[in-house]
C-alpha cells in the first residue's frame, strides 16, 4: 500500500479504521491462503456483524498493552422497553489489553435529535460541554485486564413510531480516557441509530452510524 493511503488512513476515526482495516485483513488473508473454508466463512460472519453490538461482555483478552474498549449493552437485551418504550443501554468501557491501565475516567450520554442539517455537530458540541465539567469531577480508577467502567444511559419515555419513520434519531457518545506506562490515551465514540424497520427491533439487527 501507498504512503498516501497510510496518511489518509491515519487521518479517520477510530471506528471508521476499524471498518476499513477489518476486510483488507480478511482479502489479504485470503489471497495469500491464510483463511481456510470454515475461516473464510467466520470472517465473512464477522464483517457483515453489527459493530459493538452485544449482549455480554467479550471474556477474551488481546495480547499486549491495556487499553478501553467501547461496548452498548441494551438492558434485558431489547431496544425499547415494552413498557414506556424508553430506550436504556449499559455503556461498558472494558480494558481488553494484558496490562493494567490507571487513571481511567469516562463520559457517557445518550441523546434523540431530529435529523436536520448540523444534527451531528450539534449533539457532539454539547458532549462536550458536559465532557468538560464531569470529568473535573471524577477521580481516576486503576482497572486491571478484564474490569470496565460503565455507566447507564436512558432516553425516557419515545415516541417509537418517531423513530421507525426517521423525525427522530438516537445518539450515543461516549469518552474515556486513561494511561498506560505514564503514556496517556483515550477513546471517543459518537454513533446513532439507523431507523429500524420494526419497533420489536432486536439491538443485534440495528445499524450503527458514525457521526459526521
Amino acid at each position: 500500500m501507498s504512503a498516501r493511503f497510510f496518511r489518509w488512513f491515519e487521518q479517520q476515526p477510530e471506528g471508521r479504521r476499524d471498518s476499513i482495516i477489518g476486510p483488507l485483513i480478511v482479502a489479504a488473508l485470503i489471497a495469500c491462503g491464510g483463511l481456510g473454508f470454515w475461516g473464510i466463512q467466520r470472517a465473512v460472519a464477522w464483517l457483515n456483524a453489527p459493530p459493538d453490538v452485544t449482549y455480554e461482555l467479550p471474556k477474551e483478552l488481546l495480547e499486549g498493552p491495556g487499553f478501553l474498549a467501547y461496548f452498548p449493552i441494551f438492558q434485558k437485551g431489547q431496544v425499547f422497553a415494552p413498557a414506556d418504550n424508553e430506550v436504556a443501554i449499559n455503556i461498558h468501557f472494558l480494558n481488553r489489553g494484558t496490562t493494567q491501565v490507571r487513571k481511567a475516567k469516562h463520559f457517557v450520554n445518550l441523546y434523540v435529535a431530529k435529523p436536520l442539517a448540523g444534527a451531528d455537530k450539534a449533539v457532539r458540541d454539547k458532549f462536550q460541554d458536559e465532557l468538560k465539567v464531569v470529568l473535573l469531577s471524577r477521580l481516576g480508577h486503576d482497572l486491571d485486564p478484564g474490569e470496565s467502567l460503565w455507566s447507564s444511559v436512558h432516553s425516557g419515555r419515545l415516541n417509537v413510531a418517531a423513530i421507525v419513520n426517521g423525525q427522530l434519531r438516537i445518539y450515543v457518545l461516549g469518552h474515556a480516557e486513561w494511561t498506560v506506562d505514564d503514556k496517556p490515551d483515550s477513546r471517543y465514540v459518537c454513533q446513532w441509530i439507523q431507523p429500524p424497520k420494526y419497533s420489536d427491533v432486536k439491538p443485534n439487527q440495528l445499524v450503527w452510524h458514525l457521526c459526521s
